[in-house]
């Protein structure tokens, strides 16, 4: 800014700016106080690092924010109020110097005087009159300096100008804008055709974000929203949302907005909902409106979402059957992603469960667009193709279930009769008795959603197992068989485990996977009645990617059937030894981090549920099966989800007899193991 003010008016002091009407006053005062702290900062990073650096990473915000005199008792908040401030100022200075290159790529001085002192005169570009606005080089500037005082339905009907026809806010009416902060006051808000000027902003599919977002620019949103406005530069740390609350509400905007014309063919299906969705008004505002609890500072922000949500709805005056659709959205815009990532999809009772709070199709595509828009405006990289089939195959379970229980019955499975049929035409010749062991000893739930393909599959991995059991070497008996399958329209490859039930098996497995660098998805977990075990693991690379290198695939195999022929290895010291512990992203961040444990038998009717939230590290998951192991117990389904160094894992426990735990005795001493396991004790 400094240099550009020398070079095109020979000046590098901001009040000459000033006196040539350039910049307010205030603007001025904020340059400075931007400029000043941000000088701070910088100062305080090289006190702390010892040597010159500009990069303000998220261990050494920890430091800054304590040597500046943030106070808070934690760590963490400390640099949650340091952040914002710092955010405040940047976007200050960017938004100023903006403002100024804008400035001088449209317009030559003239000797007028107001803020039209710099109006432009170029004979270029197409010009428009229009409703006390005119418009000039894609920008759009106030007609007179009473634009506002007039009308001050210009302030709304601005932003339609601007969506309409692509416009951009010239320098001089973001600054007429802020000269007229008082015109939005309680009567503006309620006056019906600022409203219905609103709504229609907030009704043109593929064009909301860049309209609301000027908005933003100029702090006219969060006056005409009050409930939008804490938003602005928040920051929290947690293992989700990588940008502050205001950026995050906006790119989900501009996230469902690019699903207006697409021509990316894995968004076609999103696509089509979208354009299928009746009432987009709704749907944006849910989006505007779903993270405003979050500064209130309360556990649940979603519940605090929904209130302010609510005293919204009653002052745009929004009809009894819209307005039940935008709470739904906004009280449950976490659901759909949390029940695909953490909740056995195989299960009818968790489809059941999910259906009975979405209700009807038309509030499922909703809450599906929703979870779309935020998930990938909250940090798209984490967004995998695995996440995204999880998604999927909640949708599809409960459009079925809601279309009706035949509809349903067929998406769960196929008749067995018919079943059997197919996958035996597809093995060819097949022994009756090695069938009957498969359709009669494996557990009623493994065939829900199953494919005969998929049987086949396992079958044949079965038989695999069952002809190397006729070699001379007994030790055979012992050793497991592996098939390994890539899916690579899911992000991930397909593992077929079989071999004999045994004790801790399933830790065995999982360190030697993550011995190899291989993260688990997903496992279910089958053992058949002549105690055959099916295991299937959904697994991939550090990279999201599915798992294709031969010699990975061959160490894993290598080592699980070492330990499971009896050979005592310590994966553990493996783990350790194949990849460094990670550094604290933040001082003391380990010791802050709410791990927690919960068990609970309220969500299955025949099984525990164990869910996990820790800091995820090298070898947690063995951890945490050779914990549940040592116990005695069973897991029969596992769902891991990491977020940003997060673990947060989903378990469906048994005891030995393949049974819940009833005992308050068992749970409290599996709770307590497992919080042994991650740290906690």
């Amino acid at each position: 800014m400094i240099w550009v003010s020398c070079v095109k008016l020979g000046t590098r002091n901001p009040d000459d700016l000033r006196k040539r009407r350039i910049f307010s006053e205030s603007a001025v005062h904020d340059i400075r106080r931007a400029h000043d702290f941000l000088l701070r900062v910088r100062n305080e990073m090289h006190y702390t690092e010892k040597r010159a650096t500009d990069l303000l990473t998220l261990r050494l915000q920890g430091s800054v924010a304590t040597n500046l005199g943030y106070t808070g008792r934690r760590i963490v908040q400390r640099c949650e109020a340091f952040m914002r401030d710092y955010y405040h100022h940047a976007r200050n200075l960017y938004q100023h110097n903006l403002s100024l290159m804008e400035r001088f790529a449209l317009e030559r001085e003239e000797p007028r005087s107001g803020i039209f002192s710099f109006l432009a005169v170029r004979n270029s570009g197409r010009r428009e009159t229009f409703d006390g606005f005119q418009s000039r080089d894609g920008f759009i500037f106030p007609a007179s300096e009473n634009t506002f005082t007039e009308d001050s339905g210009r302030l709304m009907r601005l932003f339609q100008h601007t969506q309409l026809r692509r416009l951009k806010l010239s320098p001089q009416i973001r600054t007429l804008v802020k000269e007229n902060y008082g015109l939005i006051n309680r009567t503006f808000r309620y006056r019906k055709t600022n409203r219905e000027t609103w709504e229609a902003i907030l009704s043109r599919k593929g064009e909301v974000g860049p309209a609301l977002r000027q908005m933003h620019r100029v702090a006219f949103l969060g006056r005409y929203l009050p409930e939008f406005m804490p938003l602005t530069d928040l920051v929290q740390h947690e293992f989700f949302h990588r940008y502050t609350a205001d950026e995050h509400t906006l790119k989900c905007l501009e996230k469902l907005d690019e699903l207006s014309d697409t021509r990316n063919p894995a968004l076609a299906f999103h696509q089509r909902l979208f354009h299928d969705f009746e009432d987009p008004f709704i749907l944006y505002l849910a989006l505007l409106l779903h993270d405003t609890g979050r500064a209130e500072g309360v556990k649940k922000h979603a519940y605090a979402s929904t209130e302010l949500t609510d005293q919204v709805c009653r002052r745009l005056q929004i009809s009894v059957d819209r307005r039940q659709l935008l709470l739904f959205l906004v009280d449950n815009h976490l659901l759909f992603w949390h029940t695909a990532t953490t909740r056995n999809l195989d299960d009818p009772e968790v489809i059941a469960s999910f259906a009975a709070v979405v209700r009807r199709r038309e509030w499922l595509d909703a809450l599906f667009l929703h979870t779309f828009a935020d998930s990938r405006a909250t940090n798209e990289s984490g967004w995998t193709d695995w996440k995204e089939s999880l998604v999927r195959q909640l949708y599809s379970a409960t459009a079925a279930f809601l279309e009706g229980k035949d509809a349903f019955s067929s998406a769960l499975h196929i008749p067995m009769d018919e079943l059997r049929a197919a996958v035996t035409s597809s093995l060819g010749d097949c022994d009756p008795a090695e069938l009957d062991a498969h359709f009669l000893g494996m557990p009623d739930r493994y065939f829900n959603f199953r494919a005969p393909a998929d049987i086949t599959l396992h079958l044949r991995t079965c038989r695999q197992f069952f002809r190397q059991l006729r070699k001379d070497d007994p030790a055979s008996a012992l050793k497991p068989v592996l098939r390994w399958e890539a899916r690579p329209e899911r992000g991930c490859s397909e593992v077929i485990l079989v071999t004999w039930d045994r004790h801790l098996l399933l830790a065995k497995a999982a360190g030697a996977l993550a011995a190899a660098g291989i993260n688990i998805l997903s496992a279910d977990l089958f053992v058949r009645k002549d105690g055959t075990v099916v295991d299937i693991f959904r697994v991939c690379t550090t990279a999201f990617a599915p798992v294709t290198d031969e010699k990975t695939i061959a160490k894993v195999s290598e080592m699980l059937s070492r330990a499971c022929m009896g050979e005592e290895i310590d994966f553990a010291d493996l783990i350790r030894s194949r990849s460094r512990a990670e550094p604290e992203p933040l001082p003391g961040w380990n010791d802050e981090f709410p791990s927690r444990v919960w068990v609970a038998n309220s969500v299955q009717r025949d099984a525990t549920t164990v869910d996990v939230q820790a800091i995820d590290r090298i070898g947690l998951l063995h951890a945490i099966f050779s914990t549940i192991g040592s116990l005695g117990l069973e897991i029969t389904h596992a769902r891991i989800n990491t977020e940003k160094g997060a673990a947060i894992d989903s378990f469906r426990v048994t005891d030995a007899s393949g049974a819940q735990l009833t005992s308050l005795a068992e749970v409290n001493r599996l709770k307590q193991a497992l919080e042994k396991a991650i740290g906690m004790l």
